[in-house]
């Protein structure tokens, strides 16, 4: 039998697709937030989510 080729899956595979409607506005805000951190639009929102949950964990 034929070892199975390909990438091995990761332990944390991100299976989920989020599609959000934006306009040119809010599009410029995200890109110039990502850029100014350094990392990718996903990476700077998923940043953003976890400082406003711990934010909100806070005012418990």
């Amino acid at each position: 039998m034929s070892p199975k080729t390909g990438r091995p899956p990761k332990s944390d595979a991100k299976k989920i697709n989020l599609n959000i409607r934006l306009n040119e506005e809010e599009d410029a805000l995200i890109r110039a937030c990502a850029e100014r951190m350094g990392t990718t639009r996903t990476a700077m929102i998923l940043t953003a989510v976890r400082q406003l949950q711990a934010e909100l964990d806070k005012q418990k």
